[in-house]
């Protein structure tokens, strides 16, 4: 997943369990608006990750009739800036404090996919959403960054392992 931040930091990916119930809730409240064809139809995946500065989440309309899926991506600053100590200090990482974020994360995708369909499922991006970060304010003083674009993450996951699995295989073959 591609990162708002430069740092050069190791992620934890948020659990599937979490991911699954994060693609409910979309495939829920917004299926009035899903495609249903015969070859199946459409549906909401969920990944995200997890940074000692940032909570990355993205969520995607995935048609399985297309590898192109609409994918909006949420970014916030982590630990939240809600939590603060009592000197106003930043929290130190707590699970709670991802769980707020994703959370912030979530209701901004939702207000992406609520607009985009209201709209009627704009196709012209580079018009209608920018493909940089955008900032947009969930509460006061707490922004979530958003991007969207048409990327599939579980292609590029899958292509991911296989450049892994490739780099491991040619490491084993230099120490022979």
């Amino acid at each position: 997943m591609d990162r708002r931040k430069d740092t050069t930091t190791k992620s934890t990916r948020i659990p599937r369990d979490y991911l699954k119930l994060i693609e409910d809730i979309f495939n829920k409240n917004f299926s009035k608006f899903l495609i249903k064809e015969k070859a199946g139809s459409e549906s909401f995946v969920a990944s995200g990750e997890i940074y000692p500065d940032e909570v990355l989440v993205a969520v995607s309309l995935k048609n399985p009739k297309n590898l192109r899926m609409t994918t909006c991506y949420a970014s916030i600053d982590y630990p939240p800036p809600q939590l603060k100590l009592e000197s106003g200090k930043p929290a130190a990482p707590s699970a709670s404090g991802v769980e707020i974020c994703v959370n912030s994360c979530v209701d901004g995708i939702a207000s992406f996919f609520a607009t985009f369909f209201d709209e009627g499922r704009p196709v012209d991006y580079d018009v209608e959403y920018r493909q940089n970060w955008t900032a947009v304010e969930i509460e006061k003083k707490v922004f979530v960054y958003l991007r969207i674009n048409r990327d599939n993450p579980e292609l590029e996951a899958q292509a991911d392992a296989l450049l892994e699995e490739d780099a491991d295989v040619r490491r084993k073959k230099k120490l022979h």
